[in-house]
This record gives structure tokens, C-alpha cells and sequence, in this order.
């Protein structure tokens, strides 16, 4: 279980379009698209919620079991740090 809470560079320059987030990095011109899934956990982090708060939230909006969404929030994450897109 994870107590850190992450929350989004405020220098991006995000969209929503048709239940896609798309990530404009300022400072390296990168474009990211996130799919319905990854859109609905980036727009968790908010610098409050916890990782595991993210995954018992996507578990009941899409009535998935607790063990795939947290495999799920915990892959989105670590891509979205990757990116360097979350702090």
C-alpha cells in the first residue's frame, strides 16, 4: 500500500478531448495522449490523494477488482514518471 501522493507539473499544458488527456510538455515539446483509463487516473493526482485512494476509486468506476486496478494505477504511474509529468 502506498501513502505518497503525486500530483501534475504545473507548467504542462493539458487538454481534455472525447475522454483523452493530451499533455503538451512545455519545457521539452513532447505531446502525450492518455487513453479513457490513463485520463481517469492523471486526473486523481491532485497532490492529496494517495496512490492507494486512486486505486479503490478506479477499482468502483469500473467495476474491476482491486488487484487489476492497482496493477493498472501502479503501470500508469510508472510510465507518467517516466515522462516526468508528476511530482
Amino acid at each position: 500500500m502506498s501513502e505518497k501522493m503525486l500530483s501534475k507539473r504545473p507548467e504542462l499544458n493539458i487538454r481534455n478531448v472525447d475522454q483523452e488527456t493530451v499533455i503538451v510538455d512545455k519545457n521539452t515539446g513532447e505531446v502525450h495522449q492518455l487513453n479513457p483509463t490513463a485520463s481517469y487516473i492523471w486526473d486523481q493526482f491532485d497532490g492529496s490523494t494517495t496512490i492507494d485512494r486512486v486505486i479503490t476509486s478506479l477499482s468502483n468506476e469500473f467495476n474491476i477488482d482491486a488487484d487489476q486496478a492497482s496493477v493498472d494505477v501502479n503501470t500508469v504511474v510508472r510510465q507518467l514518471q517516466e515522462l516526468k509529468l508528476l511530482i
